[in-house]
């Protein structure tokens, strides 16, 4: 048994010793069906930094030793049949997609065995073993591993469970399923792991229905790198095959000049659609919606509805059938009926005397949480969006309100850590800093006036050590009761549970969960500090010191986010690092202000 990795590299000599050269690359090459484990057939030998030469195997080598003696001098080189594989330029670092597990993994190193006079391909390692053995340190750690009565972990793959594909990768073939036959969202996990470029070439590979549909699982940024990686006829080709809302959304990632490309190469009556979607902005209905949706015109029975519906080419394209649309000759919404509705209605019911006449609808230029509502209020599949004279242009399906709920989660959690919810979509590490920069340096100089707090009382620590001691404790525990009532209360504002006109239950509901917790925390760390400095005294201040900040706490909590919203501001960004910060210096002033009044009684 051979490792490539162990082999690259390696002396080669022949039959006298003289140095033919050093192993740039070994070539293997299956040889039929009975042969399962491709064969080697030559040696790539590099001398001196000249191109490799294509030395023949003749089979009778041997690849155990430090040195690998050829039997008799070099013959003609090698030909090349078109068939070979070139393991550490083909093989070698390329991505395995694990089609059973859904993943993607690299292969770290190739295994080598000598089958009768032959040495074959027989398994490709994908384990961080494969990689330890290429650094050399594979032996040391192992030991290391022997020591504590443990083992490094291997994974290997059979060559026989493997297929190039036409990407230009390596694919498993567990259980002879089929990259094309997974779903689109398991081709989407993986490309998530993979560059670019490594996941153009896959989806060059899919028809262009099928890479529309994996697409779709992708964020719209990522749905753009992969897309760069194509010609523009072929990126247009799938854009065509794309949701338009979908395919608005990703183009909009594009640079103008590959929008451009893209769009001009599209089919008009694709491009038309997507042409609208992108005269709205991306977080109002009209950037949201889908075009494709069902309709009938007004006057008929359910049977001429169901009918029609039967016969319209928007039918099978359409996002959502649940809803049929009734609209008149102008394309104003005139009502909505439910499909159960219609196929569990007579027959010769008229249209009118079952649908809703008045129906949920939002704007164009709605707000994506306005649309969110909507649908979350009202327990909708989708709501219609219409413009100022009720025409209706399009709907938002009940998928793109649980997409917004994560993106308003996402960006509320971000910004209360201080961040930015877009810096999330960039790669470069210097933008994401100078992002980040202004939010930490604010928070730095709210912390100085801790410091300055600190100095200001140091008669008091110095005469006092033990006091420096449980500052920290104070400080940690009322800006984490501040931070969790503010969450609680951004989180109930973003769900419309907690309004600014109901400021008062708000705010009693919260005074009274701080309340018990200072009681608990505080008896405990007053507890503690009595025994610790031998006078109850101490733990008295130390116990009135943190009942007091984190009830402080509680209520500045619960204040910021209602009055920010009252002001208009984002309660999210306001009840971030500057509140933890701010209840630093808010919880040392009220502990060290209490053991200065109470000096006297601790010494």
């Amino acid at each position: 048994m051979a490792y490539l990795s162990e082999l690259l590299r390696r002396e080669v000599r022949d039959a006298k010793g003289a140095l033919v050269g050093t192993v740039a690359d070994i070539l293997v090459a299956p040889e039929g069906n009975n042969d399962l484990y491709p064969r080697v057939v030559a040696l790539a030998v590099r001398r001196n930094g000249t191109p490799p030469n294509l030395v023949p195997w003749e089979g009778t080598e041997d690849l155990a030793g430090n040195k690998i003696i050829l039997p008799r001098p070099p013959a003609a080189r090698y030909q090349i049949k078109g068939h070979e594989i070139f393991l550490a330029r083909d093989v070698m670092d390329k991505p395995v997609i694990d089609t059973q597990g859904i993943r993607a993994v690299r292969v770290n190193d190739l295994e080598l065995a000598k089958i009768g006079n032959d040495y074959r391909l027989v398994n490709v390692d994908t384990s961080g073993r494969g990689l330890l053995r290429r650094l050399g340190w594979e032996d040391n750690l192992e030991r290391l591993a022997e020591t504590f009565k443990r083992e490094l972990p291997s994974r290997s793959i059979a060559w026989t469970d493997l297929e190039f594909t036409a990407w230009g990768g390596l694919q498993v073939r567990v259980a002879r399923t089929h990259l094309k036959e997974l779903h689109p969202a398991d081709i989407a996990e993986l490309i998530e792991q993979m560059s670019p470029s490594t996941a153009g070439q896959l989806i060059r590979g899919l028809s262009d229905e099928k890479a529309a549909d994996v697409l779709e699982e992708l964020e719209p940024q990522l749905q753009a790198e992969v897309l760069d990686e194509l010609p523009a006829e072929h990126a247009a080709d799938i854009v065509e095959e794309m949701e338009p809302d979908e395919a608005a959304d990703m183009l909009q990632e594009f640079d103008e000049d590959r929008r451009a490309e893209v769009f001009n190469l599209m089919e008009p009556e694709e491009s038309a659609e997507v042409a609208e979607l992108l005269r709205h902005p991306e977080d109002t209905a009209g950037g949201l919606m889908t075009t494709k949706y069902v309709s009938v015109p007004p006057g008929i029975t359910t049977a001429e509805a169901l009918q029609q519906l039967r016969r319209s080419a928007a039918a099978p394209e359409a996002e959502t059938i649940y809803y049929v649309y009734v609209l008149d000759t102008e394309e104003h919404l005139c009502g909505v009926v439910s499909l159960g509705d219609l196929v569990l209605t007579a027959s010769d019911v008229p249209l009118d005397a079952i649908m809703h006449h008045k129906p949920i609808r939002v704007l164009l230029d709605a707000s994506r949480e306005q649309v969110r509502e909507a649908i979350d209020r009202y327990s909708l599949l989708a709501v219609p969006v219409v413009d100022t004279e009720n025409r209706l242009k399009g709907i938002v399906t009940a998928d793109h309100a649980v997409e917004i709920i994560q993106q308003e989660n996402t960006e509320d959690m971000l910004r209360m850590a201080g961040s930015d919810a877009d810096e999330m979509e960039r790669r470069s590490p210097v933008r994401i800093a100078l992002l980040r920069l202004p939010w930490i340096m604010i928070t730095m100089f709210i912390e100085l006036g801790a410091g300055l707090v600190i100095h200001f009382y140091d008669t008091t620590l110095s005469r006092v050590l033990l006091l420096a001691s449980f500052t920290p404790i104070i400080s940690a525990i009322s800006g984490n009761t501040a931070l969790q009532s503010a969450t609680i209360l951004v989180r109930g504002m973003a769900t419309g549970n907690v309004q600014v006109t109901q400021w008062r239950r708000a705010l009693l509901r919260q005074l009274t969960m701080t309340l018990l917790l200072g009681t608990a925390t505080g008896l405990t760390l007053g507890a503690i500090g009595a025994i610790w400095y031998g006078k109850w005294t101490f733990g008295l201040v130390v116990a009135l010191g943190m009942f007091a900040a984190v009830n402080v706490a509680g209520a500045v909590g619960t204040a910021v986010p209602l009055v920010s919203k009252r002001l208009g501001f984002d309660p999210a960004i306001t009840s971030g690092p500057f509140e933890t910060a701010f209840q630093d210096v808010v919880g040392i002033t009220i502990f060290l202000s209490l053991a200065t009044l109470l000096i006297h009684y601790l010494l």
